[in-house]
């Protein structure tokens, strides 16, 4: 058996006034999170998730998806990955339900750069994604990119990774 689902899970906080002696509580972005739930009967399938939340986990960017939490639950054969909740729309999606004439170059041109940043970022840090594609990348309403879906990524052992550095042009 396998299957992957996703669910979305907030965490309130208790107000820092309450009135009249009740609990308020209140949800802010910061507190909303992603949960990637993985049931399979092969241990191996379930290895890999957890290479990929070590890989995510890493992660100190805004275009990247960042793990939070994992944790494997023995008995019923499933992990569960927790992550940044990504608050928008695969790439593709949020274009082609855009009004047309607010869809620009310089646009574009931000999205790309973004998305170039996120990858830059990776391969410094000697993670590569293997499987770009739309679907793997979000687009929030305020315009930020978000690389997602690291399941098939391979990470560099630490003490081989090497810096990016800029060449000087003469």
């Amino acid at each position: 058996m396998h299957a992957t689902v996703f669910k979305c899970v907030s965490k309130y906080q208790k107000s820092d006034y309450p009135s009249d002696n009740s609990v308020n509580n209140k949800k802010t972005e910061e507190s909303t999170f992603a949960v990637k739930i993985c049931r399979n009967d092969n241990k191996e399938v379930l290895d890999a998730h957890e290479t990929e939340y070590k890989i995510i986990s890493l992660f100190e960017h805004p275009n990247l998806v960042k793990g939070k939490s994992f944790f494997k639950d023995e008995l019923r054969n499933e992990c569960h990955c927790v992550m940044t909740y990504v608050k928008g729309k695969e790439i593709l999606d949020f274009i082609s339900e855009m009004d047309q004439s607010s869809y620009s170059e310089k646009m574009a041109q931000n999205l790309c750069k973004q998305l170039f940043e996120g990858i830059k970022y990776l391969h410094s840090i000697g993670v590569c994604h293997r499987d770009i594609k739309p679907s793997n990348i979000m687009c929030t309403n305020d315009l930020q990119v978000v690389i997602t879906d690291f399941n098939v990524a391979k990470a560099r052992p630490r003490n081989e990774v090497t810096s990016v550095k800029e060449v000087d042009k003469e």
